[in-house]
């Protein structure tokens, strides 16, 4: 005990100290520019840390030291260490800024994520101990969504969903996540409703009636999630939890693998997040988490900021350091912003001051109503930058409470002013004129009366000649019946090509109200080859319209996986619930333009110059709205919140968020506006500049420095998966149009039939790691466990999938089941760096070859290549060569061979690993990540052949390829 002691002692000596010791003898003192409270973060090694960091005060910078510095000291081991912060780009930032400080890590391979993502390797990994759904699908929010739209008379709620679908199933929506994330009961969900329905006046009767259904609901959604093999993110972590909570040996598997837990935004946590991060902490001896109170604005998806509050209490021998030193805003921004949060209750007091000097004055426009404030706040934006105060536009940013409904008049002011302008968030996606168009051309597929001709025929989408557009609005014919060009040149369409596209199109109507198409992503694509819209944009390098129509492909992909139905009139009621709720479009940023966007969308960030929008009663803070189903404190695992009503308090958060994300220069733009539920300025302005807002609106003797010039941003690697890659291997147009517009792939069953083959091979490949390996009848019970049905695919088809699989695994056992007890590794991932941009992948197996190498092996369903296809050899080839790049780099392994194993014929594709290879093989994917990166997507002509996906809209596919192909290639390298 007394060496113990000793030790210890001698060990917080060092600690304490300016440098420390590490192998080698080098001295860490890289962060001799810290202050003293961040080195004293960086440095703490005595048990649970609370790290509270003011905005701007260098929060992920002494997270990323803190974790550098303890695997630098030996105090933590990097394969031991976990990391999670709020969202995946946090997390891959707070990867490169712990990389740069221990480059001879491969940062790539620790445990950096959000938690939703550390949550669900958790469970891939002991899928086996979890009532959960097997090989389980992961619902996004917009899966969600549709899932219990789709499901809705299954759920009970088919009465009650008639007049404003989205806004019911988003509610719907939201609490069963906030029921899930709070872990409550779903019966006495039901107790409390049926309690309340029963005691409630008869004007509340219908209410209660209404809530009791959606309370009986919950625990239907949560069986169908089981049955449907689905999860939705708040399951996840629930499930993680569960398997943590009901199985000890896990849970100590666990703590041992993962010793330092290092929390970010701890302040955003919900209450099963905070279940989990105790759960692993254990006593919170290595526990590091990291936030601030005052910028907690996410409770209204369930965080609660409670788990900051109360961490002394939970935690009696935590250390709480305050980061209260600003370094991103000047002197007045820090403390007109503190005028306001200081009004909060409930909070942990903190003394910001600024380390970048006095700066401008805040400025306030205040004028008579929105609209003219919109005009004199960017006619100010417009004398700042004429005037050299403000160099470039792209360093200011307009905040808003609400982009869809608070920005309007700031953009037809920025129109009319001619300055450029970039806006994120105005769910303006169905506005777009392609999409409108394509929407309507869906319902033209739908309309059986010659009625619709006219109307939806003039669709500019088409490109039709001007004398074809004056013959459509002339005839009366139902052009559904046309077959021959006779039949169009009878009524005047005399252009060959537009008789082609409405013959097609004529016949592809037809087709549907048949019901004789295997998917609405199908239809989706077969309009937009009728229309041929997408080569021209293509062509005429229209990116915003591509990327928007990759947009249009996943929503209706989202809808053929989870709508249930392939029925036309089905899928019309969806597109129109998405339309009431409104979609973001996706636009590329114009290089220096103002960048406008909603502060929940703005948190993380920074600008030199920040113009808060609209900050008028009503708007900012906004109208409480009382849930119309509000889950009571007492079922909830996080209890009551910190105050008795939080909504003030949360809008002055949000406020206090917008004006700290300024660098040199805030503005805030106010009217003597009425809105639904309030009246002139924002009460925040009162408390930040008193009652006389007058005379803080009267710029004549305002001082206004000149503002620097937006710092670049801290460099991010971009990172390609080999899954991703591999379309840039066969054609790099397609890997733009898959990759770049985010065109969905069309449903294969091929691809389908692959994964369920490859899920019971890793559950096989287990057992052989275990030394057994199982017998032909538990081959056929491994298969149905591990099989997801393809939903697309006839019943009479898919059981003789099944049987193929039977036979390949079967096959593969027989021929080389003796060699699976070598198995060194399964599916295991890598990711490891080139040329400052990261390769990442997945090897099927890994299995010990001669002397201290290892074989890789890769499974193919199909069988062996044939001699001309050579194509698909090389690139398999390449892949391999991609993954003992992987195995070498970021495993550490010594490859002495590569495998392809074609379980359709049992034939195998053996090469040797040599540095010859290898050097090939870097070159090659040098040569390609470098074109990635040069926007160079030059086509590979000798694939056209094998491709399906994408062909009827490529623009190679629709342009003559009859002329020398090395003109095409030069032309789009150029």
């Amino acid at each position: 005990m007394c060496i113990n002691f000793l030790c210890h002692h001698i060990q917080n000596a060092i600690l304490d100290s300016k440098s420390v010791k590490v192998k080698g003898g080098r001295e860490l003192t890289e962060w001799s520019n810290l202050t003293e409270s961040q080195q004293t973060a960086v440095r703490y090694n005595g048990g649970p840390l609370l790290i509270i960091a003011g905005p701007g005060s260098g929060k992920t910078e002494v997270l990323a030291w803190r974790v550098a510095y303890l695997i630098k000291a030996a105090i933590a081991k990097s394969d031991k260490v976990l990391v999670t912060t709020f969202t995946d780009k946090a997390a891959t930032e707070l990867k490169e800024r712990i990389q740069e400080k221990i480059p001879h890590i491969n940062i790539e391979m620790m445990q950096v994520s959000t938690i939703h993502s550390f949550c669900l390797k958790l469970l891939y990994k002991h899928d086996r101990f979890v009532r959960m759904p097997v090989d389980f699908k992961i619902l996004g929010d917009l899966e969600q969504l549709l899932f219990i739209y789709s499901h809705h008379e299954e759920l009970g709620l088919d009465t009650l969903s008639d007049n404003d679908p989205y806004y019911f199933f988003s509610e719907v929506q939201h609490i069963f996540n906030l029921a899930t994330e709070e872990l409550v009961d779903p019966s006495s969900l039901e107790e409390w409703c049926q309690l309340n329905l029963e005691n409630c006046a008869a004007t509340e009767a219908e209410m209660w009636t209404k809530w009791s259904l959606i309370a009986s609901a919950y625990d239907r959604y949560l069986k169908l999630l089981q049955s449907e093999s689905v999860l939705d993110f708040a399951s996840i972590q629930s499930c993680a939890l569960r398997l943590m909570q009901n199985n000890p040996q896990i849970l100590a598997g666990i703590r041992k693998r993962y010793q330092d837990i290092f929390i970010d935004e701890y302040q955003d946590t919900n209450a099963v997040q905070d279940r989990i991060i105790s759960l692993l902490a254990d006593d919170g001896e290595r526990f590091t988490a990291v936030g601030d109170d005052d910028q907690s604005i996410y409770r209204f998806r369930g965080a609660t900021v409670r788990n900051i509050l109360t961490f002394k209490e939970r935690f009696p021998k935590a250390k709480v350091i305050k980061l209260e030193q600003n370094f991103r805003s000047k002197k007045s921004i820090v403390q007109n912003s503190q005028h306001v949060i200081s009004n909060n209750p409930a909070r942990i007091p903190k003394a910001l001051t600024s380390v970048r000097g006095i700066g401008s004055d805040v400025l306030v426009v205040y004028e008579r109503n929105l609209t003219e404030e919109a005009k004199a706040s960017v006619s100010l934006l417009k004398r700042l930058h004429n005037s050299g105060k403000i160099a470039n536009y792209g360093d200011i940013a307009l905040l808003f409470r609400s982009v869809e409904h608070h920005a309007l008049p700031y953009i037809a002011a920025l129109r009319e002013a001619n300055m450029p302008f970039n806006v994120t968030g105005d769910a303006r996606f169905f506005k777009r004129a392609e999409i409108s168009m394509l929407c309507d051309l869906f319902r033209y597929l739908n309309i059986t009366g010659k009625w619709g001709d006219q109307r939806y025929l003039s669709n500019s989408l088409f490109g039709f000649h001007p004398e074809t557009h004056k013959a459509l609005e002339k005839t009366d014919k139902n052009l559904i019946e046309i077959s021959a060009p006779e039949d169009l040149q009878s009524i005047g369409i005399m252009d060959s090509n537009d008789q082609q596209r409405l013959m097609d199109l004529a016949s592809f109507k037809r087709q549907v109200q048949k019901g004789d198409h295997t998917s609405m992503l199908a239809v989706y694509y077969q309009l937009l080859q009728c229309t041929n819209c997408a080569c021209r944009f293509e062509q005429n390098d229209n990116q915003n319209s591509m990327i928007n129509l990759g947009l249009l492909s996943q929503l209706i992909a989202a809808w053929d996986e989870y709508g249930g139905t392939s029925d036309l009139k089905s899928f019309l009621k969806y597109l129109d619930m998405l339309k009431q709720g409104g979609v973001n479009q996706i636009t590329v940023p114009p290089k220096d333009a103002i960048q406008i966007m909603s502060i929940h969308q703005a948190k993380g960030l920074e600008f030199p110059v920040v113009l808060m929008g609209s900050v008028v009663d009503g708007r900012l803070p906004n109208c409480q709205r009382l849930e119309s189903f509000n889950i009571p404190y007492d079922l909830r695992a996080s209890g009551k919140p910190e105050v008795e009503d939080p909504h003030l308090v949360d809008e002055r958060k949000l406020f206090y968020v917008a004006a700290t994300r300024a660098r040199d220069l805030l503005i805030i733009g106010t009217a003597d506006a009425k809105t639904r539920c309030g009246d002139g300025p924002s009460i925040f302005l009162k408390e930040m500049f008193g009652e006389n807002l007058e005379g803080f609106a009267d710029l004549t003797n305002v001082y206004v420095d000149k503002v620097e010039s937006k710092p670049r941003s801290h460099k991010i690697r971009t990172r390609h998966s080999f899954s991703k890659l591999s379309y840039f291997l066969q054609c790099p147009l397609r890997y733009k149009y898959a990759m770049i517009y985010n065109f969905h792939l069309p449903w294969s069953e091929s691809r389908g039939f692959g994964d369920n083959v490859h899920r019971a091979l890793e559950a096989i490949h287990h057992q052989a790691l275990e030394g057994r390996l199982p017998a032909e009848e538990e081959v056929i019970r491994i298969v149905k466990d591990k099989w997801i049905s393809l939903n697309r695919t006839k019943p009479d088809q898919e059981n003789k999938l099944i049987e193929a699989a039977y036979g390949q695994i079967n096959r593969y056992l027989n021929e080389y089941g003796k060699t699976l007890f070598s198995i060194v590794e399964i599916e295991t991932g890598f990711a490891f760096d080139l040329n400052g941009q990261i390769i990442q992948g997945n090897i099927d197996l890994l299995k010990r070859g001669h002397e201290d190498t290892v074989e890789i092996v890769d499974f193919k369903t199909s069988g062996m290549l044939t001699n001309d296809n050579e194509i698909r050899k090389d690139n398999i080839n390449l892949q391999l060569d991609i993954y003992a790049l992987g195995t070498e780099k970021a495993l550490g392994f010594k490859v002495g061979k590569t495998t392809a194993h074609f379980l359709g014929d049992g034939n195998l594709l053996t090469t040797e690993w040599s540095s010859e290879r290898r050097t090939n093989a870097l070159s090659k994917l040098s040569g390609f990540l470098d074109d990635i990166t040069n926007g160079q997507f030059t086509p590979n002509l000798d694939y056209c052949a094998y491709c399906q996906e994408f062909r009827g809209i490529c623009l190679i596919h629709n342009l003559d390829l009859t002329f020398d192909r090395s003109r095409l290639q030069i032309a789009f390298a150029d």
